[in-house]
């Protein structure tokens, strides 16, 4: 991977890493405890809880993505960075564009089904 490459790459990580911890940021009040008399309107509490295990989800989502742009910020300056970590080929340019976080290449990720 050039250096040109990975200047670019590095800027979409690092885009990538701030719109997480955003999303991170927006989702944390979703997860407060749910008052056992609370309900909003027409919402029920179930329905609240509903919402809220679906915000958790997302929320625990997002912890992994941010975990995962962290270490391939903290690896992009060492050779191996953009290959694959099962089959050391290149990782296509078009996969890390759409994931700059990706550690497998289409074939091996499609092998572990990921």
């Amino acid at each position: 991977m050039t250096t040109e490459a990975k200047a670019a790459l590095r800027l979409t990580l690092e885009a990538a890493a701030a719109k997480t911890a955003d999303e991170i940021a927006q989702l944390e009040p979703q997860l407060e405890p749910i008052a056992p008399d609370c309900c909003l309107g027409e919402l029920t509490r179930a329905e609240l809880m509903g919402e809220q295990e679906v915000a958790a989800k997302a929320y625990e989502a997002a912890l992994r993505r941010k975990n995962r742009l962290a270490y391939a910020l903290s690896r992009i300056d060492s050779e191996d960075f953009g290959l694959c970590e099962a089959c050391d080929e290149p990782i296509a340019p078009a996969r890390l564009a759409l994931m700059p976080e990706a550690t497998l290449c289409v074939a091996c990720a499609n092998e572990r089904g990921e």
